[in-house]
């Protein structure tokens, strides 16, 4: 099941859906000027709820009509093509299995109404046995609709009751539901009646897989079993693959491809190594990762005689970007730094102080230094979360994230924390990234994304 071509993904372009008065301000339920998921690649469709990604799912399936637009799939135009002439399959986030039928029965449905549906089309082909002058409209366009997609206009043969279940067969094999075929769904577990509803999918052998929050219903030790599980079925049938959640996490650790909706519009895609360390702008810097980073308002300083360039300040806070980025522009900034990017000062917090609670001289190296009070610490297992305070009047709170097996931290204590100037990320007031990386930065990029 994994020997298939080489499939041209899909494009969707100038995508527009509305529903009614489609919200506050006028604004639609979805609109894409244009995105591409890649032939052949795990893409994962994330955003908070109401965000578009299940009206985009739904599109390109065909379950919903878009309002302007259109939608290629492996190259052919599918916009105006039913759902059944799109060759791609969807898995629902209820699974929806019928109850009073086996798991072979649930997984060979489709099949066995495709094989009724082609019989019905042959013996209608050989009462007209040619499409032209008496032939009906929806005759014509049903040849039409065939050529659309690259199928014959003749109708295909039948699948044969052999054929169909040595295909359940092995879609039941490649899901690991082998000795179950005779069970119905209420005799299955929730992490199993989720692999008969993918068997159903991946037995018509779809060059596009749809999964429309497929995990939500399992509990967390499950859902984890189950991404796996997902990851190594799309690995080994090797079609496109395109599943929406509004987990970050679950984005991060299964996408090839990472697609971030924000209010029915693209915030940024990519990989997920480009979308983490590089986010666009502060609703994706804010969305992705567990803390979340932390954004603080800062203000560039002025470079005089004796005074390094690109230093930002705020009170309790002071960074210095390395001289190799660009100019820092004037006026407020957000800074971000991911919470597992700080480090804990050597020495404890109070050491070299000076009289605005940053070390006395200033900045040692490019980067960022802050001084701050433990609020609370939470314990993760591996790690523990310290939520702080700034130390210093009219300062924010901020997070880091430091070894479990390190100095214990309570709260009160006064900690210092700083930042690798490349781990840093600048904002504009209109929220997108400020380009100020460092060549160390795209060094570190690249690493991780060729590993």
């Amino acid at each position: 099941m994994t020997d298939r071509p080489a499939s041209g993904g899909i494009v969707l372009r100038d995508l527009v859906k509305s529903y009614g008065d489609h919200g506050a301000g006028g604004r639609p339920a979805l609109d894409l000027p244009e995105l591409t998921i890649p032939p052949r690649s795990f893409t994962v469709v994330v955003g908070p709820s109401g965000c578009g990604k299940s009206t985009a799912l739904r599109l390109i399936a065909g379950l919903e009509t878009a309002d302007a637009g259109r939608i290629v799939i492996d190259g052919v135009d599918v916009t105006d093509l039913p759902p059944g002439r799109r060759d791609l399959s969807m898995v629902f986030q209820d699974f929806a299995l019928y109850p009073h039928m086996t798991v072979a029965e649930n997984v060979s449905f489709g099949l066995r109404m495709q094989a009724r549906h082609d019989r019905r089309r042959g013996l209608a082909a050989r009462l007209t046995p040619r499409v032209g002058v008496g032939a009906g409209a929806s005759d014509a366009a049903t040849a039409v609709s065939a050529a659309r997609v690259g199928s014959p206009v003749s109708p295909a043969a039948p699948a044969s009751r052999a054929e169909i279940a040595e295909k359940v067969r092995q879609a039941c094999a490649l899901v690991r539901l082998d000795g179950k075929e005779q069970r119905r769904p209420t005799q299955l577990s929730g992490g199993e009646r989720q692999r008969v509803a993918l068997a159903r999918a991946l037995v018509r052998g779809p060059s596009v897989l749809l999964l429309d929050e497929p995990l939500s219903a399992l509990d967390a030790q499950l859902r984890q079993h189950a991404r796996a599980e997902l990851v190594r079925l799309h690995r080994e049938f090797g079609c496109t693959a395109v599943l929406v959640t509004h987990d970050q996490l679950e984005a991060l650790s299964m996408a090839t491809h990472l697609v971030v909706l924000d209010g029915g519009r693209l915030s940024q895609a990519g990989s997920p190594q480009e979308v983490y360390s590089r986010p666009a702008n502060t609703f994706v810097a804010g969305f992705l990762g567990s803390p979340a980073m932390n954004l603080q308002e800062v203000k560039a300083v002025e470079a005089v005689a004796g005074q390094p360039a690109g230093v930002l300040e705020a009170p309790g806070l002071r960074a210095r970007l390395s001289p190799g980025g660009r100019e820092v522009p004037a006026g407020a900034l957000l800074l971000g730094w991911r919470p597992a990017d700080g480090v804990l000062a050597d020495g404890g917090a109070g050491e070299g102080l000076g009289g605005d609670g940053l070390v006395s001289d200033g900045l040692v190296s490019d980067g960022l230094v802050l001084d701050g009070v433990v609020d609370i610490v939470e314990y993760t297992g591996d790690g523990r979360v310290l939520t702080c305070r700034s130390a210093v009047d009219g300062g924010s709170s901020w997070a880091v994230t430091v070894p479990a097996e390190g100095v214990f931290r309570a709260a009160g204590d006064r900690v210092r924390v700083r930042v690798a100037a490349e781990r840093l990320h600048l904002f504009g007031p209109d929220g997108l990234r400020v380009p100020v990386d460092t060549a160390a930065a795209d060094a570190r990029l690249g690493q991780t994304v060729r590993a």
